[in-house]
């Protein structure tokens, strides 16, 4: 591991210098940042923890952070890591020197990798932008399953923002969004749990699933439009962002901008099932703190037909069941309320 401390003539900040394989457990803190990355090996048995409000600043297009062992950003709820270029001023200062000169753009710095052999990964409220660079499929590339995304965002790669090959990880309640060509690429049996996210303005497919040989589940997400994605022909009238075949996506988030989604935290609404609802409905939740919950069925013109629960539930993961004979077929919403909180999904019932 490399780890110096410098001052350039140039650099208007200072700036913590790290590069190389770890050769112990290491912690990035904010009062180090930023912290200027000359591409990073963490190998197996060892843990990179990165702690809130910490900047990593990637210095050019091939550096980037290729975990084997584990990465950990959980404990950052209050304040965001930060992934970036090294010419974005806008965090910790202008590192190169350079005043308004640059300017950070996609491509700029390379990726972070999370081999077959990691284990126990968590990227818990982190901003990764701009990366994407040379020789790198996305900026954020997934090979195992022990990778946990949640709160997140992933934007302006000048690739696909996430690339997810023959793994299972869960990307949730996160920004995947102007990326230059996918948001998300699936290949090799890939079956990631995507849901609560903002996948929208991406160039290609917000989802792009290229294995035809198993069905992504994309439920539960927003793609930029109350109509839904776009595609050809289960959804030539969505004005979304583009899903590709294999790729399953109805019924839809109508949550229409990130604020709202940020608002959310703490709150996820989970698929009900059986799906088509038909006779007994199981909806699943979960809070992150104790309160009064609400959960209402809505027709599509907003009237409250039902109030399903209300009552005080303590933190944690429950679920709750009503009937829907009664109901004629066709499209409801779900509202699920908790203090300022609330989430909305989509229930088409074939009774």
């Amino acid at each position: 591991m490399i780890l110096i401390l410098f001052l350039n003539a140039k650099v208007a900040v200072p700036q913590t210098e790290i590069g190389g394989e770890l050769s112990a457990n290491t912690t990035l803190i904010k009062a180090g940042s930023p912290y200027l990355i000359n591409s990073v090996t963490v190998p197996e048995g060892i843990t990179l923890t990165i702690e809130a409000g910490a900047v990593l600043k990637f210095n050019g297009s091939w550096e980037n952070i290729n975990v084997y062992g584990t990465f950990d950003a959980t404990d950052t709820t209050d304040k965001p890591v930060y992934f970036t270029a090294l010419s974005d001023d806008s965090l910790g200062g202008d590192n190169n020197g350079d005043a308004n000169a640059t300017a950070p753009a996609p491509g700029s710095w390379a990726a972070l990798w999370f081999r077959d052999v990691s284990t126990g990964n968590i990227l818990k409220n982190c901003i990764i932008k701009y990366g994407g660079g040379s020789g790198t499929s996305a900026a954020l590339n997934i090979y195992t399953s022990s990778v946990s995304v949640d709160r997140s965002e992933v934007s302006y790669s000048t690739a696909r923002g996430i690339y997810i090959g023959g793994a299972n990880p869960s990307v949730q309640r996160s920004k995947i969004a102007n990326n230059n060509t996918d948001g998300i690429y699936t290949t090799s049996g890939a079956l990631p749990v995507l849901s609560n996210n903002q996948i929208t303005d991406n160039v290609y497919f917000g989802v792009n699933n290229v294995d035809g040989s198993v069905d992504v589940d994309a439920r539960n997400n927003w793609w930029g439009d109350s109509t839904g994605p776009y595609h050809a022909s289960l959804n030539p009238s969505g004005q979304g962002n583009p899903v590709s075949d294999h790729v399953l996506f109805d019924p839809w988030n109508i949550t229409t901008s990130v604020s709202e989604i940020n608002l959310n935290e703490g709150l996820v609404l989970g698929q009900h099932y059986p799906n088509p609802a038909s006779g007994k409905i199981t909806v699943p939740f979960e809070m992150e703190k104790t309160g009064r919950v609400l959960l209402r069925l809505v027709n599509m013109e907003g009237k409250v037909l039902k109030t399903i629960l209300d009552e005080s539930r303590a933190a944690g993961a429950h679920q709750v069941e009503f009937n829907s004979e009664g109901l004629t077929n066709g499209t409801y919403l779900l509202r699920l309320t908790s203090g300022n909180s609330s989430k909305v999904s989509r229930m088409i019932v074939v009774n």
